[in-house]
């Protein structure tokens, strides 16, 4: 018989390896859960306003028409109940820059009445969360108003400046700084100051602090 030689030379055992965990994804949640930007402060009466009606007595003719798809017109005639006539010329240019979903700048809407007031507002969308806004009066071709405003929106938060008349020469005017922050969805605080110089106020200025709060029931 013959004779077979076994050999007991095998490899060595690979060690215990501790198995690497991988990376968690950030999961995204669903649009019901994500905390919306709860709008500018102007905006916190927004809804309530819609519940009342706008009553009119007497007459109202409008008609609109589009000339372009970033131009428009429009023509009213109003008369009321006290034979007051009132006619107005309106007009609304949107240009071709497209910032953000929906956001097309810049928007000018301006009318004018046959008392010669004319009311301008521009609005200038520099960015997803920058808006800058002009508004101006004019009556008999002088300036009687001018609003200017900053607005800075985030997902969770909205920042103001405003300032109304401003007097650069007589340092006059009213300057108002907003914050409003959403804590959820249904909860809204933020706070508004509002400080106006006036040769007419005792100590030529005064300034309000408001606190200011929402809460949507649904």
């Amino acid at each position: 018989m013959g004779k077979v030689n076994t050999s007991s030379n095998l490899p060595p055992m690979p060690p215990k390896l501790t198995p690497i965990p991988l990376p968690r994804i950030p999961q995204k949640l669903n649009s019901e859960n994500r905390i919306k930007n709860p709008g500018s402060v102007d905006e916190l009466h927004k809804k309530c306003k819609e519940l009342f009606p706008m009553t009119f007595e007497g007459i109202r003719l409008v008609i609109n028409k589009g000339l372009s798809n970033h131009f428009f017109d429009s023509h009213s005639l109003l008369i009321g109940a006290s034979s007051k006539i009132s006619v107005k010329f309106g007009s609304i240019f949107g240009g071709t820059n497209q910032v953000g979903s929906g956001n097309v700048g810049p928007l000018s809407v301006d009318n004018f009445d046959h008392r010669r007031n004319i009311f301008t507002n521009v609005n200038v969308q520099l960015s997803d969360n920058v808006k800058i806004k002009l508004n101006t009066q004019f009556q008999d071709f002088k300036t009687t108003g001018v609003q200017t405003t900053a607005e800075y929106k985030t997902n969770r938060y909205t920042a103001t400046l405003r300032s109304v008349n401003p007097d650069l020469f007589n340092y006059t005017g009213i300057y108002i700084s907003q914050y409003l922050y959403a804590l959820n969805n249904k909860t809204s605080v933020g706070a508004e100051v509002i400080h106006q110089r006036n040769p007419q106020i005792p100590d030529g200025h005064i300034t309000v602090f408001n606190v200011l709060g929402r809460y949507i029931c649904k």
